[in-house]
């Protein structure tokens, strides 16, 4: 590995035009100053060539994964937020030290950010397999997230706060990386056991053509920028992912660059503070501003089962909680109804691990003065591997001794169901997210 330092471009604001900003905008600095959103670095450190992987090459050679990562010189920060950049190229061509990359991971190093630009496997440009393409860049880009999170001691990165993001081919890649989550997508580019997921993808005129419907809910924002005028990825694919997120619930920001086509670089003064202010929201602070959970309900007279999907981007342990408001009863307007008589909420694990792979096994959770007569359960992780699982189901039993449905325990009314994702052994909430269900089951 080579290491370089420099200066990176951009200008440096005088302590008197700093004192001058505190006083006459201090809101805008409140909501949005100091690391992650100004250049408070003005040095920094690049090392060349870290080997991220292995994958075969368009020859069938083995080759390593390469990447560039840029550091602030100085920072003494422990756990600091990382962008991933890909390349363009049309997938036959491109460089991650080509001057846009170079100058974007320098101008998020300068704000606090380890930033990273990647090399990925190139495709023969007469032999092109776009799928293909996609596919191995994918895997690729994968790998260099499972990187971060393998070593993330040693870059001193914080594993829950990876955002990727791509211009043209690499945006294409990008978002097949930041939405295909199933285990079949993740590849076999180096870094096995640790999760890809990122918290944040930022889409510089790119597609996800006939993979838009594999955004789900609850997954990572996306930050869109586009040509109105691009021939090449036309606009109408930034309107297809904008459609689809609005359909599931996942958030986007759009920002059409009018009249522009494919790949105006020339115009990143005006796109830039776009970026910053996106990563800025949900990759620096995602612990604040994560999608949440997205909830379902199924119940007849005797049972109810809610289910929760993981959060995405999390990938420590959490402690979840679990609590019930009736949102009307008796006219009151916002009784809650608990399921422990001491306490406003119940844990129902304590340090479990998210993943992808589907639950296997289920243990019993005994609770104390249970306000509904039985007992729940939580399908959790797979006894023999905690990291695997993507999603939790809590069924419960409105079922009386007598085998009656138990009124007196659960009304019918309409319910609110809230789970609460936090860091493990801490009062620091990471996700949350509510699912409703009216209960008719013939109770008065």
């Amino acid at each position: 590995m080579e290491f370089q330092e420099g200066i990176g471009k951009g200008k440096m604001l005088s302590l008197m035009a700093f004192m001058l900003l505190l006083f006459v905008v201090p809101n805008a600095l409140a909501q949005g100053g100091g690391r992650y959103y100004q250049e408070i670095f003005q040095v920094v450190r690049v090392t060349k060539d870290v080997e991220y992987g292995q994958a075969l090459d368009a020859y069938g050679r083995m080759v390593p994964l390469k990447m560039d990562i840029y550091e602030p010189q100085g920072d003494s920060a422990s756990y600091r937020a990382v962008i991933i950049f890909i390349h363009g190229g049309g997938f036959t061509s491109g460089d991650k030290a080509t001057w846009q990359w170079e100058d974007l991971c320098t101008s998020f190093a300068k704000r606090g950010y380890v930033a990273a630009s990647i090399n990925h496997r190139l495709q023969l440009p007469w032999s092109l397999d776009l799928d293909q393409a996609i596919t191995q860049a994918m895997y690729d880009a994968k790998a260099a997230i499972r990187y971060f999170r393998k070593n993330s001691y040693l870059w001193r990165i914080h594993p829950n706060k990876i955002a990727l993001g791509g211009g043209s081919a690499g945006a294409i890649t990008a978002l097949h990386a930041t939405y295909l989550t199933e285990p079949q997508y993740e590849g076999d580019s180096g870094n096995p056991g640790y999760a890809s997921t990122v918290c944040a993808c930022v889409d510089l005129w790119g597609a996800l053509y006939s993979k838009v419907n594999q955004i789900d809910p609850g997954e990572s924002p996306v930050l869109i920028i586009h040509g109105t005028e691009d021939m090449v990825v036309p606009y109408s694919e930034a309107t297809e992912i904008v459609h689809r997120c609005d359909e599931v619930g996942v958030h986007y920001e759009l920002h059409p660059l009018e009249g522009e086509g494919h790949a105006p670089w020339q115009k990143m003064e005006d796109f830039l503070p776009w970026m910053v202010e996106f990563l800025y929201q949900w990759d620096a602070n995602n612990h604040v501003n994560r999608p949440l959970f997205h909830g379902g309900t199924d119940y007849d007279a005797h049972h109810l089962e809610l289910s929760f999907d993981r959060p995405y981007g999390l990938i420590q342990p959490v402690d979840l909680y679990l609590s019930l408001t009736q949102p009307s009863y008796e006219g009151t307007g916002n009784d809650t109804y608990y399921f422990v008589y001491t306490s406003d909420r119940f844990q129902l694990s304590n340090g479990i691990y998210f993943n992808h792979a589907k639950p296997v096994s289920q243990r019993e959770v005994y609770m104390a003065n249970v306000y509904l007569p039985e007992t729940f359960w939580l399908y959790g992780p797979s006894p023999l591997n905690p990291l695997f699982n993507d999603g939790w189901i809590v069924p419960a039993s409105f079922t009386m001794a007598d085998g009656s449905p138990s009124c007196q325990a659960l009304p019918d009314g309409d319910y609110t169901f809230t789970m609460e994702a936090y860091e493990a052994g801490t009062d620091h909430l990471l996700a949350s997210g509510s699912t409703t269900v009216t209960l008719n089951r013939g109770c008065e």
